[in-house]
């Protein structure tokens, strides 16, 4: 049966929008062909740049780093929940959640990417100051489910008025890794919405690290 691949990730580039207390994220030119025979870049970019995933250790002091999760935290079985009908700045609950698992329920293991439709506005302000998060009791829900990983469009996993990051300090201390800033959640539910597929969100071995940028796909 023939997959079709999908990318989950943005483009990493020079001046991408990222939170005012991030570094500016550069790509720059480095070694030129026309000199050296071959090119090269240098990137400069905050861990938590563009298309990424969080570590334990972003908000935990005894967190697990990136370097020390498993790799299969970061793929496997997934569903994708289709939230657009929320309004801005408001909170994913236990019952939006149960709703979409009428629809096709989550698995121990798996892993649930959530639209918010967010990703639309990328590049502009309320890109970071408009979007959906996760209320910490759907967060304690997938905490029971048993599933390895959630994913978000939006900027950030927990609401933009969550200010002690209520979802964060529900699934780090669980062992779930958050994937944030993830492209084409739209196209996914085109082709996905109420089924089971793959996804791949690979991070850079960086010791230490409390996060990395990914290149996640889908293969449905």
């Amino acid at each position: 049966m023939q997959q079709t691949i999908i990318d989950l990730s943005q483009e990493l580039v020079t001046g991408m929008q990222v939170f005012t207390l991030h570094s500016p994220t550069h790509v720059l030119p480095w070694a030129r062909r026309e000199a050296y025979g071959f090119q090269s870049e240098a990137l400069f970019c905050n861990s938590h740049a563009g298309t990424h995933v969080d570590a334990p250790i972003h908000f935990l002091a005894d967190g697990a780093a990136v370097d020390q999760i498993p790799l299969d935290r970061f793929f496997g079985q997934a569903v994708v929940y289709d939230l657009t009908h929320l309004s801005p700045r408001s909170h994913i609950s236990l019952q939006d959640l149960t709703q979409c698992a009428a629809e096709i329920a989550p698995q121990a293991g798996d892993i649930v990417l959530l639209r918010t439709g967010i990703d639309v506005r990328l590049g502009q302000r309320d890109y970071l100051t408009g979007y959906c998060g996760l209320s910490a009791e759907g967060a304690r829900y997938l905490v029971d489910l048993g599933v390895k990983a959630v994913g978000t469009d939006a900027a950030g996993i927990d609401a933009v008025d969550a200010t002690t990051c209520p979802a964060h300090h529900v699934l780090l201390p669980a062992g779930i890794v958050v994937f944030e800033n993830l492209a084409n959640l739209e196209r996914l539910l085109q082709v996905a919405r109420g089924r089971r597929f793959t996804f791949h969100g690979l991070p850079l071995r960086i010791p230490g690290a409390s996060g990395s940028p990914v290149r996640a796909m889908a293969l449905v």
